[in-house]
């Protein structure tokens, strides 16, 4: 692990608490009808937000090119454990040559649709 990472708890605790409730009172904006795009280790951080979140703050997820191998892939650790479905919109996106024989990103990526498909609340 990163000597300077993690906080993604508290950053999520920022965007609820004080960064979107200014914009929806700055701007004309449709509750419930957000979305969180994020590239590389914010890649992961929205995919992170997709198993972690409860509140419904977003219902899009946009993930390109993430660092799932961060951590020793903790990220499937996490969807293990999830025990509730998800209805919320994925996209996911990789570079067919990203990675290397330790950070395989495609083959991560794809796991990772695979292991979300299993928690698709229009499947049930």
């Amino acid at each position: 692990m990163q000597k300077h990472s993690g906080g993604g708890a508290k950053f999520s605790r920022f965007l609820s608490e004080e960064l979107i409730p200014l914009i929806d009172r700055s701007y004309r904006t449709i509750p419930r009808r957000r979305s969180l795009m994020g590239h590389s280790y914010v890649g992961l951080f929205t995919a992170w937000t997709l198993l972690t979140e409860t509140n419904g703050l977003f219902d899009r997820f946009l993930i390109v090119s993430p660092s799932l191998w961060y951590d020793e892939r903790m990220i499937f650790s996490l969807e293990k454990k999830l025990e509730r479905k998800l209805s919320g919109r994925v996209y996911l996106a990789v570079g067919s040559r990203e990675g290397n024989a330790e950070r395989d990103m495609v083959a991560d990526l794809e796991r990772f649709a695979s292991a979300l498909r299993r928690h698709d609340a229009r499947s049930s």
